[in-house]
C-alpha cells in the first residue's frame, strides 16, 4: 500500500484527509499501523460519509443473503408440499440441498458481520 509506506516514513506530516477513498476496515487497519509512533499527526479526520455508504453496502448484501436464505427454505417447503408431507427421495435431495445453502449463507452472512464490526 503506496499510502502506507508513505505515511510510516513521514514524520513532519500534521493533517491528513482520506474521506472518500472508501478504506475497507482492514486498509484502517494498515494506515493505523503506518502511524503508531508518529507524534506529529494532529487531525486525522474520520470519513463519516464512506462509513455511512459502506455501512449501507453491508445491510444491502446482508438483506440480499437473507432472500436467499428465505428461498432456499421455501423450496424445501413446495418439496414437502407436493408430496402431501411424505420423505420421498427427492424430498429429501432438496432439503438436502437447500440446507447446504442455507449453511454456506449463513457462513457469508456472519463473515460480512464479523467485517462490519472491525
Amino acid at each position: 500500500m503506496a499510502l502506507g509506506s508513505m505515511l510510516k516514513s513521514n514524520r513532519t506530516l500534521q493533517s491528513l484527509q482520506v474521506g472518500g477513498n472508501y478504506f475497507t476496515p482492514f486498509g484502517w487497519g494498515a494506515i493505523r499501523g503506518a502511524l503508531y509512533g508518529n507524534k506529529k499527526l494532529l487531525e486525522l479526520q474520520f470519513p463519516v460519509k464512506d462509513v455511512e455508504n459502506m455501512t449501507a453496502a453491508y445491510q444491502t448484501e446482508l438483506e440480499r443473503m437473507e432472500r436467499k436464505v428465505l428461498q432456499c427454505r421455501s423450496r424445501i417447503k413446495s418439496a414437502y408440499k407436493s408430496t402431501k408431507g411424505r420423505k420421498t427421495p427427492h424430498v429429501m435431495e432438496t432439503q438436502e440441498r437447500e440446507v447446504k445453502n442455507i449453511i454456506e449463507i449463513k457462513v457469508s452472512m456472519s463473515k460480512a458481520r464479523q467485517a462490519m464490526q472491525n
